[in-house]
């Protein structure tokens, strides 16, 4: 449901946004930082891989199309972490060398 006026508000925010960068809109990193060290880059990925895990527990592990699609989840956002955090290090040049692209600490 949108209010009136949202979607003006939204496009304003996104020409602004066009308008601070040369070469397109301005996109900035976003990534899991703790004090000591950022730990992951795709922190949204995770959090839909975890929603999708919770499916196939509430379904009893039972249900192999469940399955099927939680497999296709994981290999879909893990590929997508990956070229993201490829992107990230081309793109920006403090992006941090050892932050993981999905899971914390792993990969």
């Amino acid at each position: 449901m949108k209010l009136p006026g949202q979607s003006f508000s939204i496009r304003q925010i996104l020409k602004d946004m066009n308008q601070s960068s040369e070469s397109g809109f301005l996109v900035k990193p976003i990534w899991i930082t703790t004090e000591e060290d950022k730990i992951g880059s795709s922190p949204h990925y995770l959090a839909e891989i975890v929603i999708y895990g919770g499916l196939v527990i509430a379904t009893g592990f039972s249900d192999i199309t469940i399955w099927l699609v939680f497999g296709f989840v994981v290999a879909n956002l893990t590929s997508a972490a990956a070229e993201t955090q490829k992107w990230y290090l081309h793109k920006f040049d403090n992006y941090p060398r050892n932050c993981c692209a999905i899971i914390p600490f792993v990969y």
